[in-house]
């Protein structure tokens, strides 16, 4: 069974040679999936009705085209203000984020970057490294 994915290059962005690289990445771990690369909404528009799964910014007048889509992959862990349109909210297209650096939540780096500094690990560091042990840091 052939699943078919859109893949939509952000306009605009300047490295886009990590998305370039995804068709060929994809095809080598799943022999079976059809992946379409496009630059631009209009080019997507013809391609996008046929598709099983879209990866990219998949606008409301993109949407409407799309017949058979169940899945959309978000390029970005924070989507823009209107990404989550009423017609996709309203359907049961799943929306999810990408892998990497996505997988762990921003959250939890900030609040473990919060409690280090409180307890002045960056200064206890430097002085480990300097094979200093004396307290030195008032929290």
């Amino acid at each position: 069974m052939t699943f078919k994915l859109l893949i939509l290059v952000p306009e605009g962005r300047n490295d886009t040679s990590y998305i370039r690289a995804m068709p060929e990445k994809l095809r080598s771990k799943l022999p079976t999936i059809k992946v379409t690369l496009v630059d631009s909404v209009n080019e997507a528009k013809g391609l996008i009705g046929d598709m099983d799964a879209a990866f990219g910014d998949i606008e409301p007048d993109l949407f409407e085209r799309a017949r058979k889509l169940k899945w959309i992959a978000c390029p970005q862990a924070g989507p823009r203000e209107g990404y989550y349109h009423s017609a996709l909210v309203e359907s049961s297209v799943v929306v999810t984020n990408t892998r990497e650096i996505y997988n762990d939540h921003i959250s939890t780096h900030i609040m473990a970057y919060i409690l280090a500094f409180a307890r002045g690990l960056h200064f206890y560091i430097a002085e480990q490294l300097g094979h200093r042990w004396n307290p030195g840091y008032d929290v």
